[in-house]
């Protein structure tokens, strides 16, 4: 199931405030406003009067630019233009680089329950701080069962039934110098239409975030047995590798030229399947799956390779033959 988390105008203010440098100005009542769109718009044409594609749903920043723009209007059209701008009930106008907020502004502001926020950052930084944090907040997440390990620099989300031996195999993984970000339960974000980034389900402050549950031996933690290398607290999803209990009756892909596939989120993921038997190297392979990929980012595809090979080799015994 995928959902998306519900954020306003304080949400903001309480979770970056000192980072963005932020104080409300007026407004307050409207820090309750929902924000829908991780876009940020500067309200330039708008202002002087364009609003065929006006965005509504976008914070509205106003640097120097566009304020020198208002103070060279008269007060009657500067008041008419921000007046216009507020009619569109923009979720909160922010001014940047400590700009001071005339009254007429506040009056507006107040009676329209639009706020106001004043940043002490230039304007361009700003925006760059504010998209960052707004497209990770407002992004699609679904939480999955299974495990991310972070393999060669590869994300390996680690699939399977319970009891199948996911947390297990990342615990061997760690023990061979790779890093876990997610065991049990794995949050993932859809940061653009081919990324998907995951992270523990708990958050990082909370400091729970990188124990796992090991048949046998009970709860155990990673951060503190094997330290802060052997830890993330996110990393791309990359490739899904499935554990299954072997049988005789499944039948295994021995060759293949073609590359299986999963969706998650609307993003088509890298599939293996590992079928396990007593005395595999589990490992092993997925450090292979998480190399081979590395090979295939680059442009080599060792099956597609042998391929070549072999038509090759076979055209060439075949003119033997002929000669």
């Amino acid at each position: 199931m995928t959902k998306k988390k519900e954020m306003t105008v304080g949400s903001i203010l309480l979770e970056r405030e000192d980072e963005l440098c932020l104080s409300l100005v007026s407004g307050n009542a409207g820090i309750d406003r929902s924000l829908l769109s991780p876009d940020i718009h500067r309200p330039g044409l708008a202002l002087a009067g364009y609003v065929k594609f006006f965005p509504r749903d976008r914070v509205q920043v106003m640097g120097k630019t566009e304020m020198s723009y208002l103070s060279s209007l008269t007060r009657r059209a500067r008041e008419d233009s921000v007046r216009k701008l507020f009619s569109y009930r923009v979720p909160c106008l922010i001014l940047t680089d400590s700009q001071r907020t005339p009254a007429y502004m506040k009056e507006m502001s107040n009676s329209e329950v639009i706020p106001i926020l004043v940043t002490t950052m230039k304007t361009g930084p700003f925006i760059r701080e504010l998209t960052e944090y707004l497209s990770s907040e407002l992004a699609e997440e679904q939480v999955m069962h299974g495990t991310l390990v972070d393999v060669f620099g590869i994300g390996l989300l680690l699939t399977g039934s319970p009891g199948i031996g996911k947390s297990e195999l990342a615990l061997t993984l760690v023990d061979r110098g790779h890093r876990l970000v997610a065991d049990d339960l794995v949050r993932i974000k859809k940061r653009s239409a081919h990324i998907l980034i995951g992270s523990g389900s708990i958050k990082p402050e909370a400091g729970l975030g990188h124990h796992m549950e090991i048949r046998g031996l009970g709860l155990i933690d990673v951060y503190a047995i094997y330290g802060i290398t052997a830890i993330r607290l996110q990393k791309r999803v990359e490739v899904e590798v499935e554990l299954v209990k072997w049988s005789r009756e499944s039948s295994e892909v021995r060759l293949s030229m073609e590359e299986r596939s999963k969706d998650i989120m609307g993003v088509s993921m890298p599939y293996v399947h590992i079928p396990l038997v007593p005395g595999k190297n589990a490992a092993t392979l997925c450090e292979v799956v998480a190399m081979n990929h590395l090979l295939k980012v680059r442009g080599y595809d060792p099956a597609l390779k042998f391929d070549e090979k072999l038509i090759e080799f076979m055209g060439a015994h075949e003119k033997m033959d002929s000669e």
